[in-house]
């Protein structure tokens, strides 16, 4: 009986998981291709099979979207999954101007410069910094104009002096904000008859809201 009991035994292969044609003991819900009701463990599936399970990924129904995903495409959506939507985008050719200025160089009287720029995300901020030559008894003056405000951006407009005819630093000369969404903006700077040589700086930055949906237009003109 002992001897028939143990060849039994052997006839009748062990239960194995991975064996569809045995006794499976469990059914695999392994993240491997989407659609799945749960990890290996039991824990949250990857139902769209990008490697995210749902439970961090902000979309598991869309492969596209997932922490680290490109988010630099201005179309609305986070991506990334970091709670921004758009945060990495990368149409704005001049960043990164909040921290290292466009520089236009040396102008003088008559000269004329254009600059375009995205005010996003909302923290951005746009330098633009210019050198520019005067003399004692010379009428020194100039215009920043900005247009083409996106109409869900209220924009403002600093100006600074970074360094005198004499190499010092002055700060803030002035600023403008209309105070409204979409609307241009014009600052008209006077030097006088001094001299007003020196190196300037223009700060531009939103004061709500921000957009990548087009670019703004500044003209300088002096």
């Amino acid at each position: 009986m002992i001897a028939l009991a143990a060849l039994a035994l052997l006839a009748c292969p062990a239960p194995d998981s991975g064996d569809k044609d045995g006794g499976q003991l469990y059914v695999d819900y392994g993240d491997d291709g989407g659609g799945e009701s749960g990890g290996d463990d039991g824990g949250p599936a990857d139902l769209d099979g990008d490697g995210h399970a749902e439970d961090v990924d902000c979309d598991d129904d869309d492969a596209s979207i997932h922490p680290g995903a490109d988010d630099t495409d201005c179309n609305g959506i986070d991506e990334d999954c970091d709670g921004t939507e758009d945060d990495d985008f990368g149409g704005d050719e001049g960043e990164p101007d909040d921290a290292v200025p466009r520089d236009l160089g040396t102008l003088v009287d008559d000269d004329d410069a254009d600059v375009e720029g995205y005010l996003f995300p909302a923290y951005d901020r746009d330098r633009v910094r210019f050198h520019t030559v005067d003399g004692v008894g010379d009428w020194f003056g100039f215009e920043i104009s900005l247009m083409d405000v996106p109409s869900d951006v209220d924009p403002w407009i600093e100006l600074w002096l970074i360094e005198d005819a004499d190499g010092a630093y002055v700060g803030l000369l002035d600023s403008v904000n209309a105070g409204a969404a979409g609307v241009d903006e014009l600052l008209s700077f006077s030097g006088g008859w001094g001299d007003d040589t020196g190196t300037y700086e223009i700060v531009i930055q939103a004061g709500a809201d921000a957009s990548c949906s087009w670019p703004y237009l500044m003209k300088l003109s002096l």
